[in-house]
């Protein structure tokens, strides 16, 4: 059973860039019902990727990683921040915080490990040495500011890692999520570490090669550093990770427009909400419009398709091979932004 929600008022709006608070009220209620779906479970049920210790996107072990962070830190930095989104059972959170219990860098200081989920249970704090874990069920991810907000926790610029993997893809609306999560990290440097999704542009269907377009698009559009790693495992998108480097949230061009619930997201895409949110792209409209059967915009010297190789910007691949967070046979390639045009789609 195929339907698309129509949605005619909200499919052209004023602001120029995203904001997840102005929602159309069809992609709240389909928001609404896919997290009434599963916020009764006892624990998290979505099988082969189902939260784990360590999700090694591009390689990078998260507490390596953290670890650099806090040792080059100012002095006078007494608290760290970690955020699993789609945190399964909380594997990754007891994983980080048993790496950094006793470790002598956190003396007299704290490692706040957050695990977010939208499956049920109680929320509790646990103590672990240095470490400060709190895990936060029946959580509705697509509202992550409001949802910590609500719990008296921090919302915005304090996360020094936010972590996902394969739990933006079963949102209704992981644009909006990406913002929040964006915007929830350190602005001095704060990593966020995830892997693709889908969602629509300017009346595109659904594939995984668009996915992986309109991946590497929404990162351009957030001007900030990042790497793309392909990854295709078990029907996987591509992964990444981005680098905040100033106080600038996260500005994406485009404006909500509908929402298409179809059967075949759920079981051909392995979509948990069965709907794809659809939006309206500025930079697409001053550029022409992008069609998905277009030549693939980014040329990746045809090296693409290993996960070996990294694309995007040089300076970070070059900080993380330095400090050892990357395997050391990754290589960095350059990408080519390149549009076609319509003739030479025909």
């Amino acid at each position: 059973m195929n339907k698309t929600i129509s949605n005619s008022e909200s499919s052209i709006q004023s602001f120029k860039y995203l904001d997840w608070r102005d929602r159309p009220e069809n992609v709240k209620k389909q928001i609404d019902s896919a997290f009434n779906s599963i916020k009764y479970n006892e624990c998290s049920q979505w099988g082969v990727f189902n939260g784990n210790s360590d999700y090694g996107i591009l390689g990078i072990d998260v507490c390596a990683l953290i670890e650099k962070i806090i040792v080059s830190a100012p002095k006078e930095k007494k608290d760290f921040y970690v955020l699993d989104i789609g945190a399964g059972n909380f594997q990754s959170c007891d994983y980080i915080a048993n790496c950094f219990k006793d470790k002598q860098i956190l003396e007299g200081k704290r490692l706040h490990v957050f695990g977010i989920r939208g499956e049920g249970g109680s929320d509790s704090i646990e103590e672990s040495g240095h470490c400060q874990i709190y895990k936060l069920t029946a959580f509705k991810v697509e509202n992550l500011y409001e949802e910590l907000a609500k719990r008296n926790y921090p919302n915005e610029n304090i996360f020094d890692v936010v972590e996902t993997n394969w739990c933006m893809r079963h949102l209704s609306d992981p644009v909006g999520a990406f913002v929040q999560a964006f915007d929830a990290t350190n602005p001095e440097g704060g990593f966020f570490l995830t892997d693709g999704f889908f969602y629509g542009l300017d009346a595109n269907s659904a594939n995984t090669d668009a996915a992986n377009l309109y991946f590497y698009l929404l990162l351009l559009n957030t001007k900030a550093p990042f790497l793309v790693q392909h990854w295709n495992d078990n029907r996987s998108l591509d992964r990444c990770v981005l680098k905040r480097a100033n106080k600038t949230p996260c500005q994406l061009s485009m404006c909500y427009k509908d929402i298409q619930i179809e059967s075949r997201f759920r079981d051909f895409y392995q979509i948990g909400s069965g709907a794809i949110t659809l939006f309206e792209s500025h930079y697409a409209k001053s550029q022409g419009k992008i069609t998905s059967n277009e030549n693939r915009w980014f040329q990746m010297n045809g090296k693409h398709d290993s996960s070996r190789y990294l694309h995007g910007d040089f300076s970070l691949f070059n900080w993380l091979q330095e400090n050892k967070l990357i395997n050391k046979d990754a290589e960095w390639v350059d990408f080519t932004y390149k549009r076609t045009t319509s003739n030479e789609n025909n």
